[in-house]
């Protein structure tokens, strides 16, 4: 009887063990499961501060970059111009662009100092400019004028207010060396260097002469005026040769009917016409042409 006693409690002990065991295990897996999510949480925002840090510090790098070269290309403006070296001009380059011909412009160093300054005139585009001279020296007192010229073009730039092309002008004390490799050798500290950027500007459009008679006459496009329109900057100039032209044939027919009469009047007056001939008739129309035109 005691052992059936004691059969039928140990199982009873059995299962409340293991109910309240399984509970035990339960919570425990839950704890830990808790316990990683917290560690994952805390590790992703600990990469999400290094990643901040990382480009905090990158765009520090490169402010640090850029101020630090706007402020060398400030010391060498600013050693240029304690040299006593002026460079006219100091930003921009312009040229009046026109096409088919070529354009030049200049650039002056002025040497205002007590030494010697060499310079070298450097180029984006040596093909499409032409310097004279690129490089020489520059006496104190004394002032270098350097010519620029742009090769005739044949077409418009496709952005004429956006021209890449830039100068570079550099210039060392000569301290009595003619060796321009050595003098403008890389990385020599003693080197001012003054960047010209291209700038172009159209040509003003020539004025309309207005035909005589025909003041206060507003005319229209006529069809051939349409049609050159939008064929670029070159349309204005031939519209003034159209104007020309026509004046010009207005003028032939009226000194022509003129020599008519005169011819007229030499044959029915021929004894108060003595001595003139059809030539001098033509010299004295050419004559009064010329004359009538340029007056």
């Amino acid at each position: 009887a005691f052992d059936a006693r004691e059969a039928h409690r140990t199982p009873r002990v059995h299962s409340h063990e293991r109910r309240f065991g399984g509970i035990r295990i339960a919570r425990t897996v839950a704890n830990v499961d808790r316990g990683h999510r917290a560690r994952a949480r805390s590790d992703l925002a600990t990469d999400r501060d290094r990643q901040r840090s990382a480009r905090g510090s990158g765009r520090a790098t490169d402010g640090k970059e850029e101020e630090g070269r706007k402020r060398r290309e400030g010391a060498r403006e600013r050693g240029a111009m304690a040299d006593g070296l002026k460079i006219t001009p100091e930003k921009e380059l312009a040229f009046r662009f026109e096409l088919k011909k070529t354009i030049p412009t200049t650039i002056k160093i002025t040497n205002s100092g007590k030494e010697e300054t060499a310079f070298k005139v450097k180029t984006t585009a040596p093909k499409k400019y032409c310097v004279k001279p690129n490089t020489g020296f520059v006496r104190p007192g004394e002032t270098q004028m350097i010519q620029v010229i742009m090769q005739a073009q044949r077409e418009w730039p496709a952005d004429i207010s956006g021209c890449k092309d830039k100068f570079l002008v550099q210039t060392t004390p000569s301290k009595g060396n003619a060796d321009f490799a050595e003098l403008f050798a890389k990385g020599k500290a003693d080197i001012t260097e003054s960047k010209l950027r291209v700038v172009y500007s159209q040509p003003a459009p020539p004025p309309s002469p207005v035909p005589e008679g025909d003041e206060g006459v507003n005319y229209g496009p006529s069809s051939m005026d349409a049609g050159v329109a939008h064929r670029g900057p070159m349309s204005d100039d031939v519209s003034v040769l159209q104007r020309d032209l026509e004046r010009y044939r207005i003028n032939n027919e009226s000194l022509t009917m003129d020599l008519k009469m005169a011819i007229q009047n030499n044959n029915r007056g021929a004894a108060a016409a003595k001595g003139f001939t059809l030539m001098h008739l033509l010299l004295v129309a050419i004559v009064a042409f010329f004359i009538g035109h340029y007056t």
